[in-house]
């Protein structure tokens, strides 16, 4: 009889124990109290100096607030899981300071859930971190991503699924390990203004239709610029792409299907060693760009049990002193090449002129043309890339 009696207290016990061990769920009190300014409105406030070691795990519809010229450090453990929304807002002159732990080769520091609405980073600095959103609405601005680490090619400095996306006037620094941008599944995602330094496969979009990708600068990645895996409809306009290892753009890989209506629009290609690789039966149309010394400018590919061809159609658009093949064609693939100036023969299309091209200074990136003969209706401004 006394035993039964103390068979509830003793299991009751027990799960208590175990509910307090459980780290991943439980947030420690000490921890929480230093780290909180104050709690008001459901909204939790960061600023001045926090560090995290363990998981900050929010409530659901609880909001997040970090306050201009917060430096956060976080711990081997330490992620901040956020619930709610997530406002990261510093200022030019006071902006917010983000690090990881230098014990782990990979660790995310933030993950913004389901529950929350809207992740805003802006005037922030995040270095050897990385940060997911899922189902979210994202705005990323005038931020600097820096990595020294040695990440997987599976690891992406910001990474995203679902709902929208805007990152604007961002810095990327890396050391050729590691994504940059990496997006899933979005409707409409925008990456504009943006420079990505040795940082390969700098943006990746997977299965997104009506993308923009625009007005940024790509320079010494290891592998490609531009990814675009089963997406529709990307434009693609206004970049420039200064030595790329591998592909400046590779449009259709990586087992997620083809990549149809990709639009090409108003770019550079210097020192590449592909400029434009179509694949898996995707297709393009570049226009208006510019390719000086890439050893591949168009390379498309198409496997021979394939029931549609990858193809693409250039125009009004500059080749010169490509080192090796102005166009690859394998399979059956197509390519139509019109109204072009190039300095050797273009085997592909009508109405191109060949002609000996000379550029402003392309020791300083100006390739304004000087002197060459241009395709009938067409001048210097008309034809080949122009920097906006």
């Amino acid at each position: 009889m006394n035993v039964q009696i103390l068979k509830f207290p003793l299991l009751l016990c027990a799960l208590i124990l175990l509910q307090a061990c459980d780290k991943d769920d439980m947030d420690s009190p000490d921890m929480m109290e230093e780290e909180m300014m104050e709690e008001e409105d459901n909204t939790i406030y960061y600023s001045g100096d926090v560090i995290i070691d363990d998981t900050v795990r929010t409530e659901s519809r609880q909001k997040v607030v970090v306050e201009p010229g917060t430096h956060i450090t976080f711990g081997p453990g330490g992620i901040l899981v956020a619930n709610g929304d997530l406002i990261v807002e510093g200022t030019e002159s006071d902006p917010i300071y983000i690090t990881g732990s230098q014990e782990l080769v990979s660790q995310r520091v933030i993950q913004v859930r389901w529950d929350s609405d809207e992740f805003i980073l802006n005037n922030a600095v995040v270095e050897d971190g990385l940060i997911t959103s899922v189902a979210t609405w994202n705005h990323i601005s005038d931020a600097k991503f820096i990595n020294t680490k040695q990440l997987e090619w599976s690891d992406a400095l910001i990474r995203f699924w679902y709902s929208s996306l805007l990152v604007e006037n961002c810095e990327f620094v890396g050391i050729n390990r590691g994504d940059g941008v990496l997006v899933h599944n979005m409707e409409s995602p925008i990456v504009r203004n943006c420079d990505f330094f040795q940082t390969p496969d700098a943006v990746e979009y997977i299965n997104c239709n009506n993308g923009l990708i625009s007005s940024n600068i790509f320079t010494d990645c290891s592998d490609d610029g531009i990814d675009q895996n089963g997406c529709f409809n990307t434009m693609i306009r206004d970049n420039e792409f200064y030595n790329i290892a591998d592909r400046a753009l590779e449009i259709g890989s990586e087992g997620f299907g083809r990549s149809d209506s990709i639009k090409i629009i108003n770019n550079l290609f210097v020192d590449c060693n592909v400029a434009v690789n179509v694949r898996q039966s995707s297709s393009v149309k570049v226009q208006n760009s510019t390719f000086y010394n890439t050893r591949v400018v168009l390379d498309f590919q198409t496997d021979m049990d394939s029931i549609i061809n990858s193809s693409g159609i250039m125009e009004s658009s500059v080749i010169s002193n490509t080192t090796d093949e102005n166009i690859l064609l394998s399979g059956l693939s197509t390519a139509s090449v019109q109204n072009c100036m190039s300095d050797e023969e273009l085997d592909q299309g009508i109405s191109n002129i060949v002609s000996e091209i000379q550029f402003v200074d392309p020791t300083n990136h100006d390739y304004r043309i000087t002197q060459g003969l241009f395709p009938q209706g067409y001048d210097a401004n008309t034809i080949g890339y122009q920097r906006q």
